[in-house]
């Protein structure tokens, strides 16, 4: 094994092989040599994985300690590189031996299992892909393809018409397909909880497949010879694209078509929230009938906008109803990989109502304060008609709205902000699902501070349980494409993180050959976050 060491801080760290794993559940500690000043040495077993992605063989996990930097394994798991960066990875794609991290500031790439990376930008990139070992990065209005791990690049420059921005990048073969969206004017996305914008109306009716007209925004690009001619094709759509065993998938991404279809699949919901912003106070357990639990199934193929596939290299695209489970996995990855770009001002807070809390406009939560019933409450009591007052503006950021009217992201807000599902692995899939009494207390934490706030709660102002409950979510894994599953067996956490009222719950899964491996993190009573890595070998 070769491992690169790295000076910083007066001391070098240099990665340590691993044990092979025995069948079942265990501990994934990364172990790596600490040497100060080259003379004193130590060994080391606490790496704190922010992160991990794998294919194959290959693995790479994203680390916070012992500094910014990521440990990578080409061998399944045994043998480990690391190497320091001070950029930390919050996406990282893989295919083959190309290993590309894409960085806050930098995209940088490895064809040596991490024993050496190349750096390139920085620039703000709109997408970015990987395939046939080529990296295909869009920004500021051109394509860049670099064949040799980012030492020299191509720079296209696509004959599109009109000012765009890249959504997404999928590469199937000598085909190069790109979704990009123009720039337009746009209602608001609250214009869709009473339809009173031309644009809402479109939403609502392509939702609906009244209309068969798409509307404006964007339109899915291919060229056929690596990038010289472009043409577009006939889905005029801004969407996330994937290339699935010779198909391609378009997933809707135009923030009016998501926020419609929202609207359509939770219409108390959405009545709701239109009451809100209007100043009526939300009767919560009117609530709850938008939360019951959908099945497992259900919350694993979960995709909430409509769903296009072309067999025929983008010259036709028919509208799917059911979509493979391996596509959810790429639309995920892609909406965590790209910075979000729709913008706007946060909710009103009701006004009638003071200081407290942030109001249900304020910033996404992380890993913060779990959902629970509080014990004093303001304002009318649950029930109470709602109360007509001055209408407020009706400004909503897209991330809020949609957090608001989609039941599986905002009861992960009370999860702590943690992704309540996730799925990984190609031939065999591996998922994490919560089990329904979990789903069933989140649903009680989200009614009981939405009943007593009088709004819609995104996050609970309470720590509420401390203890952690047995069976909170399942881990799975499926060989027939997700049409049945099986039950792995849950790791058996320390007894001291029970002591510490830490409430372990997946915050990241993925696959690689023969095993899975799982992210847990948690809070302990003094608020401080926790992690560990654990992987199910075969």
């Amino acid at each position: 094994m070769v491992c690169l060491g790295v000076l910083a801080s007066c001391a070098s760290y240099r990665a340590l092989p691993l044990d092979t794993p025995p069948p079942g559940p265990s501990p994934l500690a990364l172990r790596y040599e600490q040497k100060r000043l080259h003379l004193f040495a130590s060994t080391r077993e606490d790496a704190q994985i922010e992160a991990v992605f794998a294919s194959d063989a290959t693995i790479a996990a994203v680390v916070s300690r012992p500094r910014d930097g990521v440990f990578v394994s080409t061998d399944g798991g045994s043998d480990w590189t690391f190497t320091q960066i001070d950029d930390r990875f919050h996406d990282v794609m893989l295919d083959g031996e190309l290993i590309v991290g894409r960085g806050a500031a930098q995209l940088h790439c490895t064809k040596d299992g991490g024993r050496s990376w190349r750096a390139w930008g920085p620039i703000p990139i709109d997408t970015a892909a990987v395939a046939e070992g080529g990296i295909y990065v869009a920004a500021g209005g051109h394509l860049y393809v670099s064949q040799d791990c980012a030492q020299t690049w191509r720079t296209l420059t696509p004959q599109i018409p009109g000012a765009w921005r890249a959504r997404s990048i999928a590469v199937d073969r000598q085909s190069i397909y790109m979704s990009v969206r123009t720039a337009r004017e746009t209602a608001p996305l609250t214009a869709l909880l009473d339809g009173s914008s031309d644009g809402a109306q479109a939403a609502l009716s392509f939702v609906d497949g009244r209309d068969s007209r798409r509307p404006a925004g964007g339109d899915v690009w291919v060229s056929h010879d690596g990038g010289a001619l472009w043409q577009r094709t006939s889905l005029a759509v801004d969407g996330w694209l994937a290339a699935l065993d010779g198909q391609i998938w378009a997933v809707a991404a135009d923030p009016m078509i998501e926020g419609a279809a929202l609207v359509r699949r939770s219409p108390l919901l959405a009545a709701a929230l239109d009451g809100q912003l209007r100043g009526a106070r939300v009767d919560a357990n009117a609530l709850r009938a938008s939360f019951a639990f959908p099945g497992r199934d259900k919350l694993l193929r979960a995709i909430a906008t409509p769903v296009f596939r072309s067999v025929d290299e983008g010259v036709t695209w028919v509208r799917m109803d059911e979509a493979p489970i391996a596509l959810r996995t790429a639309l995920e990855r892609q909406r965590a990989a790209q910075p979000a770009i729709e913008r706007a001002p946060e909710t009103p807070r009701r006004p009638d109502r003071g200081g407290g809390r942030a109001s249900a406009g304020g910033p996404p939560g992380g890993e913060g304060g779990r959902g629970g019933r509080r014990g004093g409450r303001r304002g009318a009591a649950s029930g109470q008609p709602p109360q007509q007052v001055q209408r407020g503006p009706r400004a909503v950021s897209s991330e809020t709205f949609f957090t608001l009217l989609d039941p599986l992201r905002l009861l992960a807000r009370f999860n702590s902000g943690r992704a309540l599902t996730g799925v990984a692995g190609n031939k065999v899939l591996y998922a994490y699902a919560p089990a329904e009494q979990f789903w069933t207390s989140l649903v009680d934490a989200m009614v009981a501070e939405s009943d007593a706030e009088g709004e819609i709660a995104l996050s609970s102002s309470t720590r509420g349980l401390e203890n952690a409950p047995d069976g909170a979510f399942e881990l799975l894994f499926s060989t027939d494409g997700g049409a049945t599953w099986n039950e792995l067996p849950p790791p058996a956490f320390d007894v001291l993180i029970r002591q510490r009222s830490i409430l372990p719950y997946p915050v990241g899964i993925a696959a690689a050959a023969q095993q899975e491996i799982v992210l847990f993190g948690g809070i302990d009573r003094s608020g401080q976050s926790w992690r560990d890595a654990w992987r199910w070998a075969q």
